[in-house]
């Protein structure tokens, strides 16, 4: 989906959507050496992520104090309040790149941008959730059954986000076996056609960077997902493939939480 084009030297702002562990740190980094502005103070490499978070600290810590504020943390499987927006914890004027939290907060986000006129699209990186729910289970020690639901949980915030937004959606394996195909995809929303070309330095530290070696958890199929979880991630692979928009598959995507949070209810007791 593209959006419309803004005058020359406006600025833009991309919001990098998707659930931990999913890839939003490799596109951050992909932006990042094409001349997108990460942010004054990046988080860079971990235990859990060698590569780097490429997220800003700042937005990093709002968020945090945001669950906080509301009595949750990033790993509570469960929809924010409805209203939460209008509460005392919601009294922030945020703006960063990327952060896989920015799903559940979007709404301030999306308000920030309307007060400083400022274009905004969207990202959604989707990885596999198998994928997701060992990596998650390798890095923090949370149960398979709990990572899968919070893949599902942050999928549909980030969606709900961009089917608002002009946006693109990038599968893992997409980013991983053509990167400059998804930055042309991602040239065509607003303010963003200087990623289309990104000069030799750019592309050498892209290749240097996405490097296929440091992907340690690959899905063998869709059977070993519970039936709502498979049914979910054939949608969305028809999203990324682009057969289908995401407001063609939200209503259904809508449908199979409440089933997949009565199958996997034991692992969060």
């Amino acid at each position: 989906m593209t959006g419309t084009a803004i005058a020359p030297g406006a600025s833009a702002g991309l919001l990098v959507l998707g659930m931990h562990r999913s890839g939003t740190s490799a596109l951050a980094r992909v932006l990042g050496l094409c001349g997108a502005d990460l942010g004054a103070r990046v988080l860079g490499a971990s235990a859990g992520n060698q590569t780097g978070h490429w997220e800003d600290a700042v937005a990093v810590e709002l968020h945090e104090r945001l669950l906080a504020a509301l009595g949750l943390r990033w790993d509570d499987p469960v929809s924010l309040p409805a209203d939460w927006l209008d509460g005392e914890a919601a009294r922030h004027a945020l703006w960063a790149a990327k952060d896989p939290r920015l799903g559940l907060f979007a709404d301030a986000w999306e308000r920030a941008a309307g007060q400083l006129g400022l274009p905004l699209s969207a990202l959604v990186l989707l990885r596999h959730p198998a994928e997701v729910a060992r990596s998650l289970s390798v890095r923090d020690g949370i149960a398979p059954g709990r990572g899968l639901l919070l893949w599902l949980e942050y999928t549909l915030a980030s969606l709900e986000t961009a089917a608002r937004l002009p946006h693109v959606v990038v599968g893992y394996d997409q980013l991983l076996a053509d990167w400059r195909g998804v930055l042309a995809r991602i040239a065509g929303l607003p303010g963003c056609a200087t990623l289309a070309s990104p000069d030799a330095r750019a592309s050498s530290g892209v290749s240097e960077f996405l490097d296929p070696a440091l992907r340690h958890h690959r899905a063998a199929g869709d059977d070993s997902l519970p039936g709502p979880l498979r049914e979910a991630w054939q949608s969305l692979r028809q999203c990324v493939d682009g057969t289908h928009s995401i407001s063609e598959v939200l209503p259904g995507l809508r449908a199979r939480l409440a089933p997949v949070r009565e199958l996997l209810q034991p692992v969060l007791e």
